[in-house]
């Protein structure tokens, strides 16, 4: 029943169908569910858009919230410079992770608004992005992998459109007090992340190389904590100091937002972050 369902712990969600093979089963994965179980999916979610919990026409659902704060500070440095941004009509919204992202994407799509998924291009949002082209009625133009809209083949998260100087010079400053006076290098987590496409994990790997494991020693390595940074010091600078590759990178990215978003360019409006 709708009601039962806690709008706080989407990640809870658990989808039981029934078939005259294999009886009753139950699953974890979101596109699993038939048409009943949708229903009840449906309505839940749409209770909570009732509520307020949505308001914008124009959705962009991203999987975590660090995704949100890179986004959204970007989004504002390009458009306060006139460069190609995120259309200011569209609000990021972070649902936690990549099978809520196709929870909440689904919902939204289920109330007539109108939304875009952007997911990490590693096997869990490739699995997700599959599943809502083909279970959940998804066009695959409003389904954006991060690695097919820039043009790579590896996985990467939205940390690896910053060069590993750029952003290691923010994770040293977040992270100076664990690192004792000994920053990380560019160096030292190309030679201890040889086989990981993500900047995230090199930087994981070099820590663990140090005996500095994020479950170690009392403290835990967050990009959480980084994101946080970049959000309050990018915007200090002037978009002359930023790497121009990355600039690019985003400007293609919320171009191709733009126009994967449905209805967006029925309309005039300017491109600004929400």
């Amino acid at each position: 029943m709708p009601f039962m369902i806690d709008m706080q712990r989407l990640d809870n969600i658990r989808v039981c169908t029934e078939s005259t093979d294999k009886g009753s089963t139950v699953s974890a994965d979101f596109y699993a569910a038939d048409e009943q179980a949708r229903f009840s999916l449906q309505a839940a979610l749409g209770l909570s858009i009732s509520e307020g919990l949505f308001t914008s026409p124009y959705n962009l659902v991203v999987e975590g919230v660090t995704d949100f704060w890179l986004l959204s500070t970007m989004a504002r440095i390009l458009q306060d410079e006139n460069r190609t941004s995120l259309d200011e009509r569209v609000t990021i919204t972070p649902s936690g992770a990549a099978t809520t992202a196709a929870y909440v994407a689904t919902m939204l799509q289920g109330q007539d608004l109108n939304v875009v998924v952007l997911l990490e291009s590693d096997p869990e949002g490739e699995k997700i992005a599959e599943g809502l082209i083909k279970n959940w009625i998804m066009e695959d133009k409003h389904v954006l992998l991060l690695g097919k809209v820039l043009g790579r083949e590896e996985n990467i998260t939205l940390e690896d459109l910053f060069s590993d100087w750029f952003y290691l010079s923010f994770f040293n400053k977040a992270y100076d007090k664990e690192l004792n006076g000994k920053p990380l290098t560019a160096e030292e987590i190309k030679a201890n992340g040889k086989n990981q496409p993500q900047l995230v994990q090199r930087i994981e790997s070099a820590l663990k190389s140090r005996s500095m494991e994020s479950d170690s020693a009392g403290w835990t390595f967050d990009k959480g904590r980084v994101a946080k940074l970049l959000m309050t010091e990018l915007p200090k600078q002037s978009l002359a100091d930023l790497p121009d590759e990355l600039v690019e990178d985003f400007e293609q990215l919320f171009k191709s937002i733009n126009e994967a978003m449905p209805g967006l360019n029925d309309e005039p409006g300017r491109k600004k972050a929400t």
